[in-house]
Order: C-alpha cells, then sequence, then structure tokens
C-alpha cells in the first residue's frame, strides 16, 4: 500500500509504509492512497497510527448474534447503624452495640473496596438489629401480659394493701 503525503500544499509520494517512517507525518498531515474519496489527516488511517506511537483501533468484533451484556453494578450494602443505634437506646443494648460494630464495618470495607465483606458485615448487622427488635417487642408483650394479669385477677374491693 503506498500513500501520497501532502507537505506545506505540495504532493509528495507515493511512499511504502516503510518509507512513511522517515517522512515529517503527523496526525494532521493529510494523506491518500488509491480508493480514498479525498484526502484525510493521517491519524484517521488506522494503519498509520504506528508513525504516532499509538495502537491501531481495536477490531469490530460483529456482536449482532449476541445481546450486549449489562455491565456489573454493585450497590452499597445498607449499614443498619441508624437502626442499630435506635435499638441500644431504647431496648436492648447488648444486641444494639453488636450490631453498631457490624454497622460499622460495612462502610470501612466499603472504602477498602471488599464488598463481598461489606455484605456480610451488613447481614451480620441487619441480624442484630431484628434479633434485638424481635427480643424488645417480646419483653414488652410479656410485660403488658404480667400487668394484664395482675390487674385482672387482684380484687379492687381489698384495699387491705394500702396502710392509712
Amino acid at each position: 500500500m503506498e500513500y501520497y503525503i501532502l507537505i506545506d500544499g505540495k504532493t509528495e509520494g507515493p511512499f511504502s509504509l516503510e518509507k512513511l517512517k522517515e517522512m515529517p507525518v503527523t496526525p494532521q498531515t493529510k494523506v491518500w492512497r488509491q480508493g480514498m474519496p479525498e484526502w484525510i489527516p493521517a491519524g484517521e488511517v488506522g494503519e498509520l497510527n504506528f508513525l504516532f506511537g499509538t495502537p491501531p483501533p481495536a477490531p469490530v468484533e460483529n456482536n449482532s448474534n449476541h445481546e450486549a451484556e449489562p455491565a456489573s453494578v454493585k450497590i452499597a450494602p445498607r449499614t443498619w447503624l441508624v437502626e442499630s443505634i435506635l435499638i441500644t437506646v431504647l431496648c436492648c443494648l447488648p444486641f444494639g452495640i453488636v450490631g453498631i460494630v457490624y454497622a460499622s464495618k460495612v462502610s470501612s470495607l466499603l472504602k477498602l473496596g471488599r464488598y463481598d465483606e461489606a455484605m456480610a458485615a451488613s447481614k451480620e448487622a441487619g441480624k442484630w438489629v431484628k434479633i434485638g427488635f424481635f427480643t424488645g417487642l417480646i419483653g414488652i408483650i410479656l410485660y403488658m401480659i404480667t400487668v394484664y394479669f395482675f390487674i385482672s385477677v387482684s380484687d379492687p374491693s381489698d384495699l387491705s394493701y394500702i396502710n392509712v
């Protein structure tokens, strides 16, 4: 394949690819070869990229039979920090503290790029929040049942427990 080049408005060539290495060709230098409809910058001719130290364009594969696969998008896992704090303050201190420890690990691991470990920490934090919540709920229900039981079995006319 031989190319002609324009240098200072003058047509030079034809030159082989080997001879073009010795010529002052830049990506903006206009080139033409047989079969080209017009002069174009050398930087737009893929087989001339070797002159500029840039790799040639990657070959285009025909993927007409394959649909493009979507890129894997990773969503940041839930930290459970607010829920852990609420569980700690409102009912179940031990479970809430364990939840806070795991919740704080989630953000740290994400910043380090350890996504799988962050997901595991998120699941653990969620587990301890749920354990704390249901333990607290069961405690409240048992308390209400106990209060109802003592109120219903006591005789309102018996005021002997009051010392006057």
